[in-house]
């Protein structure tokens, strides 16, 4: 997917840096899901977090993650809440989104994006680190 020939779009798109997922259980999750990987799960500010050879999978609770995006609906468990994806331009990744109607925000260094309603609930979340 994160091919060379595919990285040249306007929206400067590097790769995905992470994803975080909302779960019932942290620790039963973050077991299951070091399983799959092969790789251990760590504790992270707000659950647990397994590193990838190319970002990392984040998983958090439900108040976790309402303390973290409150301005992201929480439809169900389990729920893909945000992709974070690394970007060339935070500026011109802005100024592409805005173009299309879609409304950004500041979160920290980094943008913050909410799906669009055809999409569903869940946010990108863009950064240039």
């Amino acid at each position: 997917m994160w091919q060379p020939r595919w990285l040249t779009h306007p929206n400067g798109a590097l790769g995905l840096a992470s994803m975080t997922i909302v779960v019932a259980d942290v620790g039963e999750a973050a077991g299951r899901f070091a399983r799959f990987f092969g790789r251990a799960a760590k504790p992270s500010a707000s659950g647990q977090s397994i590193a990838l050879d190319r970002g990392r999978v984040e998983l958090v609770e439900a108040d976790a993650f309402a303390r973290m995006l409150p301005q992201i609906p929480l439809p169900s468990v389990p729920f893909m809440g945000t992709y974070s994806i690394k970007v060339r331009s935070l500026s011109a990744i802005k100024t592409m989104l805005t173009g299309v109607g879609i409304a950004t925000s500041s979160l920290g260094a980094d943008l913050l994006a909410r799906f669009p309603d055809e999409l569903g609930q869940g946010a990108w979340i863009f950064t240039e680190r």
